[in-house]
């Protein structure tokens, strides 16, 4: 064999070890998302046992994961109702991250804050969703 063919016979197993590599990263990645779309499938259908469907509010975060949120609870309701945040428009950030925060099914705490870190924004949308789908109740009970 030639240097010229041991140069290239060189390079080719490199090129073919670097795919392998790319290959086996990218199945993890796939693997990951999809045991991360088991547990919040898993997550999402014990909160409509829990709460009803109509009382869940679930979107995904983009690039990051999917969130699942409960309707608050009477308590939290009235808390929410009595200080206006039901008719309020144009929520702000902080606000809507403790809304997120009482009403936070999925994922856990920790986690949401990394979500959270990588979207800031993304709890206003999520909020925004949770008191759109209580307004019903809010103008029934004249809050």
């Amino acid at each position: 064999m030639s240097h010229i063919e041991e140069l290239r016979a060189k390079a080719e197993a490199l090129r073919e070890g670097n795919r392998r590599r790319a290959e086996v990263k990218q199945e993890a990645k796939e693997e990951e998302r999809l045991l991360d779309l088991i547990a919040y499938e898993e997550a999402l259908t014990t909160a409509y046992d829990k709460y009803g469907p109509d009382r869940v509010i679930s979107g995904e975060i983009t690039g990051s994961g999917w969130v699942i949120l409960r309707w608050p609870n009477e308590i939290e309701y009235k808390v929410f109702a009595d200080r206006g945040i039901l008719k309020q428009d144009g929520m702000s950030l902080a606000l809507c991250d403790q809304i997120c925060a009482q009403c936070l099914i999925y994922p856990d705490a920790d986690r949401f804050k990394t979500y959270r870190k990588a979207n800031p924004h993304a709890t206003i949308r999520l909020a925004n969703k949770l008191v759109e789908a209580m307004a019903p109740k809010a103008e029934e009970e004249g809050k």
